[in-house]
């Protein structure tokens, strides 16, 4: 039971619950072991389940003739198949596992059974999340910059020695600036710890954040971590640090992509833009 609440509370939809609630989901999950290789769920396909990954890594792909793109790999704590189980749409694309995987899975009927009216609001946030995703698996194109922001950038930090909200909405408004000049090739990675407010004041909901990918293996880090990327339809990319107080801990430097880059710790408070073409500019 314990294992399924974490797997529960690892979603940044669903933290936030009163644990009876949670205890209640996580009686109602179902664990299935996949092989590594196996298709999770099928592209095209209806589905009226999510699935929490427990353990394992997920490739996302989408068929794109005359081949498959690669829109996300996602680990521990992410979930799938949101937008046919409440956008009831077909399933977007199709996910393998990448490793031998556990998933738990939850069916429409009991997510609705157990949250209800009283709860309506984390549906709701679902059916964002799923719609956000949607859009941004929608646009494979986006995955073609991937390469781009693990190159050296300019780097631009915005930092508020007081706190609040002001170098968020500076952040926002200079990464908003040089997207329309640069779309594609600029990335908001805020570090504001302990909370990571400019999501969700550009009107994104965070599923996963830099911090939880710390313990991903080397090899699968880079994609991992691009896939915590959010994408905003006027074109900037955010990447939040953490979602929670807990995870603001120092990154570890042999996990920093790119060269040039450096580990920043959770004391250094401020955001910063990955730019490569901004070089020119500055």
């Amino acid at each position: 039971m314990l294992a399924r609440m974490w797997a529960l509370q690892q979603a940044a939809v669903f933290f936030t619950l009163p644990e009876g609630v949670l205890r209640a989901l996580a009686r109602r999950l179902r664990r299935v072991r996949i092989a590594a290789g196996e298709m999770i769920v099928n592209q095209g396909e209806p589905g009226d389940s999510l699935f929490f990954i427990e353990r394992g890594r997920c490739r996302v792909v989408v068929e794109k003739p005359p081949g498959l793109v690669t829109v996300a790999v996602l680990s521990e704590g992410d979930y799938l198949g949101d937008g046919a189980c409440l956008l009831n749409r077909p399933q977007q694309a199709s996910v393998y596992a990448q490793s031998e995987c556990i998933v738990l899975t939850l069916d429409r009927q009991s997510l609705h059974a157990v949250l209800g009216s009283r709860h309506a609001s984390v549906i709701e946030e679902l059916r964002k999340v799923a719609d956000q995703r949607f859009r941004a698996f929608a646009d494979t194109t986006l995955q073609a910059t991937w390469g781009t922001l693990l190159h050296e950038a300019t780097v631009v930090g915005v930092y508020s020695p007081k706190g609040g909200s002001g170098g968020t909405c500076i952040a926002l408004n200079l990464v908003g600036s040089l997207s329309r000049r640069y779309p594609g090739q600029v990335l908001l990675l805020d570090l504001d710890f302990p909370y990571s407010h400019s999501a969700l004041l550009a009107g994104l909901l965070p599923t996963t954040c830099l911090a939880r990918v710390g313990g991903v293996p080397p090899e699968s880090f880079e994609e991992v971590l691009l896939s915590t990327v959010l994408y905003h339809a006027g074109g900037p990319m955010i990447l939040p640090g953490a979602l929670k107080p807990e995870r603001a801990v120092r990154p570890d430097p042999a996990h920093s992509p790119g060269r040039g880059s450096r580990a920043v710790g959770a004391e250094e408070r401020g955001r910063r833009d990955r730019h490569p073409a901004a070089a020119r500019h500055a």
